[in-house]
């Protein structure tokens, strides 16, 4: 679904507040669709692809870990963009309109992935 489609959704029906992960037009990609919210309590909210996020933001992560140490996982930009992804935008509670993040198992590299840990 494309980010001009939500938006005009969105001013078509008056929902006012609807939540978008910034910047928008960075993570438009990893967007799914919207909620109409009739299972999660009439939360009407932009639906992301979490996989496809964690992408978009490994794209600028730099190794944070240990460079003398192959194993250390802070040297890989997805580890570090999962974890951030999962305390800064998952974590992050920005309203009633609080985007969804779905875990659908493909990427753009391979189509598969391991499932998010926890």
């Amino acid at each position: 679904m494309r980010l001009k489609d939500i938006q005009e959704y969105a001013m078509s029906t008056d929902i006012e507040g609807l939540q978008f992960v910034e910047p928008v037009e960075l993570y438009a990609p990893a967007i799914l669709g919207i909620s109409d919210g009739h299972w999660n309590d009439d939360r009407i909210c932009v639906i992301y692809d979490e996989s496809k996020i964690i992408e978009i933001i490994a794209r600028d992560m730099e190794p944070a870990g240990d460079s003398d140490d192959p194993d250390d996982e802070y040297n890989d930009p997805m580890f570090v963009a999962r974890e951030y992804f999962e305390f800064n935008v998952k974590g992050a509670w920005v309203g009633p309109h609080t985007p969804i993040f779905i875990y659908t198992g493909e990427t753009d590299e391979d189509n598969t992935t391991a499932p998010p840990a926890g």
